[in-house]
């Protein structure tokens, strides 16, 4: 489990017309494949205001004051005379709560009907320290009197129950002896100390521990182990702890608990105070709602039965939080909240078992966005936007009333309209870059659902990625270099949420309608309108000289991105490259996927068009930078013979800093501005000997990570590990053999030295305990390239390439990992390959290889080299190992010995006396490789 969820695990929404508990509303939501592509939809750019309603307010003030007192006769004289009389006592009986002690209700939408209005209310009661949310539509009419409004008709659309406002129990103290709280891989003793409850209608749901006691955390694998040791020192974290805030469902109290080791005493107040203290601080961090407009006070959900969190106070790292969660696919976690990181997050046993090794984040996806329809209006100089976006889902799970959706926190959120069901419930979870969407009936799977968001406020722009690389300042340049200004740029993506979107990345097409002021100019994901940019009339602010640039992404594309800055248009190419298209299979789906088979999807393309854009400063070089471009591009469609995008735009904007991005469609190009006191001087992913590495890298992702996504973090090498190596691809074809030579060595020497820092399967936790982005790319980028460059020794090249273009054209827009790359590799190859991807991406270890020789005469006349090479290390290795021979006359040979043993010999025929042999002179194997 992520830790972030569980800061706000609540959710205000509930399956309509019935009632619930709140807890059992809460689900992950995420998503998986496109669906058919969908043209484009013309939406008006300006939304028309909802009518007034005159005087609603008194109406949901009699609404209220009905509640409050819970007044029968009040509640039924809202209603029409002309009401049918059992009709509307079903209606006071369904909205009257006995001994509710306040009640707000908070009016969320009118819209205007023939008859007079609808009204959308949301409706807290609170009974104690219980509460309840009941979401009611209401059509009202004009009452006799002026102004008035009186109820035509109303329905409950949702009732959420099983919300509480905890309290520690100031009645009973226990006196804690040899107390040990347990949970899969966590242990919570306590030797001497005191307990506090926290007690509800359902049973206790949390103890407060304060004494004398220590943690113990050991998880069982090797990679979450060696996570441990970078945090704490040690491979097992143990450590003292002095309190500790631990929930679980009421259910579990007993097996969580020990009854044997708490003892009623009489409770001492100075304790007591104590145990208060560390759950104010506690208790609103897990399990909470967002409900500020209508309360003050921290109100929770109960935790489901078998899940556990616990905040445990350490006397030397602060707080930790450990939390299991059994709908997570990695259920177990521990989270260090003083410097915000993830320690460990794996899956039980139980779940393992459940689900497998491996699993795609979109196996918990509840819909699969088909098509977004976005009309945004921008103004880059303030950063802000106003946008209306039409999502087209596809319901995936079996029955779902309430669907979670991703928008910044920052945009306020002004409506929620479905096609089918009118305006819905959408609430904000606090803290959180999410929104909760109830609809009034439940959606069955396979039903497609539309919505329309309507947004808009302030939203920072997004970094390039690598932005983050390790930079050095250099030395101070003196007066007569000046420090330039870049030219001002906006840049919302994968980071920032600016458009509602599911959860998880997901492949969908898309079409973009972004309004400018004067100015600026866009580049967004999907191909440019022919006639962009389009002059539109002065808008409601009188505002003028606006213009409309239109993109559209037929294509999957798995997120959205715009670029907004002072942009010149360069030079265009086209690139012509006959392309390979998959033949349909019989029973294949419209767009191309095969029933119970994997197969290509989407569109093929013959051409590719491509244009450069940037700032002023930097269009200059814009032919220099389309001839780089189309080159790489020739060597990656040479390699996988297909076109993923019809269009492609290289933007080159100004920047302090060296970076880039390459969403689908384009490329973003920092050009660092002359005076500029960054450099990228040490970083693993920068070599000095071929500066064009980082545009084929940034390119080759239009492929991998675009054109292919990943199932999971676990699985981000098939985005940066093949761009890597696609990058020392395009190298290998246009450099000669010793500047390839470089980039390898760099790469095995960043990823030797960080290889104790955890298996390329880590992603980004890689680096992530330390706050170090290095690891992460010497691990995830450097070692996943060369892993893939062993496989291509161990294979042979026809072998490699064939399963690699295999592979590439079933996972093409969908999400893919290593089982899928192991799959199509041993297809091709009649080879197994479990224990290759075993030891180099899901393991951390390295070989020790140790390399001999000896020259004998070979049967028939002449010499033979027998070359032995020793796995010195317990764990066997599949590795190739290239041996260069070296003769006396001063030629050389090289061959590749495939190690797939403890022990292994290679004959070479000798066509002339040796002198000797050196390994691993091309720097293509990881390990330790010695020549005895």
């Amino acid at each position: 489990m992520r830790f972030w969820p569980i800061l706000v695990l609540a959710c205000l929404l509930a399956v309509p017309a019935v009632q619930g508990d709140a807890r059992d509303f809460v689900r992950p939501a995420a998503n998986a494949n496109a669906g058919p592509q969908a043209p484009p939809r013309q939406v008006p750019s300006q939304t028309a205001p909802a009518p007034e309603i005159p005087d609603v307010d008194a109406f949901v003030a009699r609404l209220t004051d009905a509640l409050q007192r819970e007044d029968a006769e009040a509640y039924r004289a809202l209603f029409v005379p002309t009401a049918d009389r059992a009709t509307v006592d079903a209606a006071v009986s369904s909205m009257l709560v006995a001994r509710a002690t306040r009640v707000v209700v908070l009016l969320r939408d009118r819209t205007a009907t023939a008859a007079g209005a609808r009204l959308l209310l949301e409706v807290f009661y609170e009974i104690g320290r219980r509460g309840r949310i009941v979401t009611l539509r209401a059509d009202v009419v004009p009452g006799p009197e002026a102004g008035a409004w009186l109820l035509a008709s109303q329905e409950v659309l949702t009732t959420i129950d099983g919300l509480y406002r905890l309290e520690l129990d100031p009645s009973v103290q226990y006196r804690v002896r040899d107390l040990e709280v347990r949970d899969n891989d966590l242990t919570l003793s306590m030797e001497s100390g005191d307990a506090f409850m926290v007690n509800t209608d359902a049973g206790t749901t949390a103890v407060v521990l304060i004494g004398s006691g220590r943690l113990r955390f050991s998880p069982p694998s090797g990679a979450e182990r060696a996570q441990v040791r970078i945090f704490s020192g040690r491979e097992v974290l143990e450590t003292p702890i002095d309190a500790a805030f631990v929930r679980f469902s009421p259910s579990d109290f007993a097996s969580r608990i020990p009854a044997g080791a708490l003892t009623p005493v009489e409770v001492d107040q100075r304790q007591f105070q104590r145990a208060r203290q560390v759950f104010a601080v506690e208790v609103g961090k897990s399990f909470t709602l967002g409900l500020a407009d209508v309360s003050d006070a921290v109100w929770s959900i109960l935790p489901p039965y078998g899940d556990f969190l616990a905040e445990i106070r350490t006397r030397r790292y602060s707080t930790l939080t450990y939390a299991h969660s059994g709908n997570d696919a990695e259920d177990i976690s521990l989270f260090d909240r003083r410097k915000r990181r993830n320690i460990s997050v794996y899956s039980s046993e139980r779940a393992l078992k459940a689900r497998g090794r491996f699993y795609n984040e979109d196996d918990f996806a509840d819909y699969d966005v088909l098509d977004y329809d976005v009309d945004a209006v921008f103004d880059p100089a303030r950063e802000t936007l106003s946008a209306r976006t039409r999502v087209r889902l596809r319901m995936k799970s079996f029955a779902a009333a309430n669907l979670t959706f991703r928008l910044a926190e920052p945009l306020a959120l002004r409506s929620v309209h479905s096609e089918r069901f009118g305006r819905v419930l959408a609430l904000r979870v606090r803290n959180q870059n999410s929104v909760l969407v109830s609809l009034p009936q439940t959606v069955q799977r396979g039903e497609v659902l539309e919505l329309t968001f309507t947004y808009g406020g302030i939203l920072p722009s997004q970094t390039a990625d690598r932005e983050v690389v390790d930079l050095e300042q250099t030395a101070f340049l003196g007066p007569d270099v000046p420090e330039l200004e870049p030219e001002p740029r906006v840049m919302y993506s994968n980071r920032s949420y600016w458009y509602p979107q599911a959860p998880v990345s997901d492949y969908a097409t898309a079409t973009l309608r972004l309004t400018l002021p004067p100015g600026f100019s866009a580049v967004a994901s999907g191909a440019p309108a022919p006639d962009n940019p389009a002059a539109l009339p002065p808008g409601p602010s009188g505002d003028r000289n606006r213009s409309l640039w239109v993109f559209r992404a037929g294509q999957p594309i798995r997120y959205l991105t715009v670029l907004l800055s002072r942009l010149e248009a360069g030079p265009t190419a086209t690139l012509q490259r006959p392309v390979e298209r998959p033949t349909a299979a019989a029973g294949s789906s419209d767009d191309g996927r095969r029933e119970g088979a994997p197969a290509a999807s989407g569109v093929f393309y013959d051409s590719l068009e491509m244009s450069v854009v940037g700032n002023p400063r930097q269009i200059g070089r814009g032919r220099q930078w389309l001839e780089r471009s189309a080159d790489v591009f020739s060597v990656y469609l040479d390699i996988l013979r297909d076109v993923p995008y019809p269009t492609f735009t290289l933007a080159l904007v100004d920047a302090q800093l060296p970076g880039g991005h390459s969403p689908g469609y384009f490329v973003l190009l920092n050009q660092p501005l002359p005076g500029s006191p960054y450099v990228w001087r040490n970083d693993p992913v920068y070599f000095d000997s071929f500066p064009q590495f980082f545009l084929a890298h940034e390119l080759a992702h239009q492929f991998w990570g675009q054109a292919v996504g990943w199932k999971s973090y676990h699985e981000q090498w098939i985005s940066e590990g093949f761009a890597q190596y696609f990058a020392a691809l395009y190298a290998e074809r246009r450099l000669d053999a010793g500047a390839l030579v470089d980039i390898f060595k760099q790469m095995r020497r960043s990823a030797m030295r960080e290889a104790d820092e955890g298996p390329i399967h880590l992603g980004y936790r890689l680096g992530h305990i330390k706050a170090d982005s290095r690891v992460f790319r010497s691990v995830v980028y450097n070692k996943g390239a060369l892993v893939l460059h062993m496989l291509r020794r161990l294979l042979g090249d026809d072998v490699f390439f064939e399963g690699l273009r295999r592979f590439y054209m079933e996972s093409r827009f969908r999400k893919a990992g290593t089982d899928d790359l192991q799959r199509v590799m041993q297809e091709v190859s009649g080879r197994d390959l479990g224990r290759f991807f075993e030891r180099w991406v899901l393991e951390a270890a390295l070989p020790r290889l140790v390399v001999r020789h000896t020259v004998r005469p070979a049967a028939g006349g002449g010499e033979e080299a027998v070359i032995t090479v020793e796995q010195q290390q317990e764990a066997v290795f599949d590795v190739p190992v290239q041996v260069t021979l070296r003769f006396r006359s001063g030629a050389r040979e090289s061959v590749v010995v495939p190690v797939t043993a403890a022990r292994v010999e290679h004959v070479v025929a000798l066509r002339e006396p040796l002198s000797g042999i050196s390994a691993n002179d091309d720097h293509g194997t990881l390990g330790d490789v010695t020549t005895k």
